[in-house]
C-alpha cells in the first residue's frame, strides 16, 4: 500500500499515513481517523479487515465516513468473506485487492473501475504495473 499511498502525491492528493498499531487504542481507531480526517480512498492489509470482521467492528461507532469512496486491500489475499463483510458495513463503497510489485513500485494485479467487484477475488491485472493497458 506505501507504493499506491505515495504515488498520490504526483496527482496532487493529500496522503496520510499512520505509524502504529493499527489496534490500539482499539481496532476502530483507523476508521475513526479516515472519518476525522475524511478520507476519500483507505488503503489496509488483508489481516486488518479479518480482525474488524473477526471482532464485528460496528462502522456506526467510528464516525460519519461518508467521504469514503474506495477501500484497498493489499498485503495477503482477502477472503470472500471479508469482501462481503465490507461491503455490507460500508455498502456502495469500491473494494479492490491490490497485489505484488514491491520491489519494483507498483502492483501487478489489482481492480478497475470497469471490472466487476467478485468476492475473494482480484479484477484483473493492473495495466500501471504490467506495461500494458486493460483489453
Amino acid at each position: 500500500m506505501w507504493n499506491l499511498l505515495v504515488s498520490g502525491l504526483v496527482v496532487g492528493s493529500a496522503i496520510v499515513l499512520f505509524d502504529g498499531d493499527p489496534g490500539f487504542p482499539d481496532i476502530g481507531a483507523l476508521w475513526r481517523l479516515a472519518a476525522e480526517l475524511h478520507i476519500t480512498v483507505f488503503g489496509t492489509s488483508a489481516p486488518f479487515i479479518q480482525r474488524c470482521h473477526k471482532l464485528e467492528l460496528s462502522m456506526d461507532d467510528v464516525g460519519d465516513l461518508g467521504m469514503l469512496r474506495s477501500v484497498g486491500s493489499t498485503g495477503a489475499p482477502l477472503p470472500a468473506a471479508e469482501f462481503r463483510w465490507v461491503s455490507d458495513v460500508l455498502p456502495g463503497i469500491w473494494l479492490t485487492s491490490v497485489s505484488g510489485g514491491t520491489d519494483v513500485c507498483t502492483a501487478f494485479v489489482g481492480g478497475s473501475p470497469w471490472r466487476p467487484v467478485v468476492a475473494g477475488e482480484i479484477s484483473c491485472r493492473d495495466p500501471r504495473g504490467s506495461g500494458r493497458g486493460l483489453r
